[in-house]
């Protein structure tokens, strides 16, 4: 077993730890903040800023949502790899 795989699950662990507290953080934004950031600006000069504020709010969900399922999957990797351990 190379150090790859048995790291994997932790590198993926954190990237959706990662993935999770971004998505979170978007959420937490006060809207004219959010309204403020570069892609949403463009997106509410086309669309308008009721439009944009549920766009960013979706891609925090998303982000979220991205997050669970690839901690759910690495958890999934590391037990199965733990029980490769067991004599």
């Amino acid at each position: 077993m190379s150090a790859l795989q048995i790291w994997s699950p932790f590198i993926g662990l954190a990237v959706a730890g990662l993935l999770f507290v971004c998505g979170f953080a978007t959420l937490l934004l006060p809207q004219e903040k959010a309204l403020g950031m570069p892609l949403a600006g463009r997106i509410n000069e086309a669309f308008g800023p009721d439009d944009t504020w549920r766009f960013v709010r979706f891609i925090g969900g998303f982000l979220m949502a991205v997050g669970v399922m690839i901690a759910i999957a690495s958890l999934a990797a590391l037990l199965n790899n733990v029980t490769l351990f067991v004599p």
